[in-house]
């Protein structure tokens, strides 16, 4: 497990193990996921529409609330958008 710190402006550098590790590159999208305290990520596909509902549904069925920056996920039921 490794930490990182959340600096002044609110980013979050993620390390280069994890980054690798997962083939993260620069310009992916994600959707966060927030439940109980805990943040998860999940990359956007973009273009699969089922894979967004999908995730929404699955954010509703736990109770957790999907909030994005992303407007391919603005007519999507219960997301929340944030700018």
């Amino acid at each position: 497990m490794e930490r990182v710190t959340l600096s002044s402006k609110f980013p979050l550098v993620l390390p280069r193990g994890s980054r690798e590790r997962v083939r993260l590159r620069p310009g992916m999208k994600f959707t966060v996921l927030d439940k109980g305290g805990v943040i998860s990520l999940r990359k956007v596909v973009r273009g699969d529409m089922s894979a967004e509902r999908a995730l929404g549904a699955t954010a509703r069925r736990h109770g957790a609330r999907l909030v994005t920056a992303d407007t391919d996920f603005k007519d999507l039921p219960g997301a929340v958008l944030i700018r």
